[in-house]
């Protein structure tokens, strides 16, 4: 998987606690062209997290599906952007 022979990736543990939230993302999702010229970007992203992050995970994947869709291309030929919202019980 992926375009190097012997790629070498960082390993780190982060303990989750019961409501915890994380978000999943492609590189496709901050490296989305927006209409100005400019990426989607992780400051965007994290806004968007950081402002929907007492609602339901639906309601964060459709905010940032919202955001990327308002902001560039909706046909997301660029690259692939994939995402999801998963919440530990």
């Amino acid at each position: 998987m992926g375009i190097l022979d012997n790629p070498h990736y960082d390993e780190r543990s982060l303990p989750l606690n019961s409501g915890d939230m994380l978000f999943l993302y492609t590189d496709g999702v901050i490296e989305a062209p927006c209409k100005d010229g400019s990426l989607f970007g992780l400051d965007r992203l994290i806004a968007i997290l950081e402002k929907n992050s007492d609602v339901s995970l639906d309601e964060i994947k459709r905010a940032v599906l919202q955001e990327l869709r308002k902001n560039g291309d909706m046909s997301f030929a660029h690259d692939d952007v994939t995402f999801m919202a998963v919440k530990v019980h």
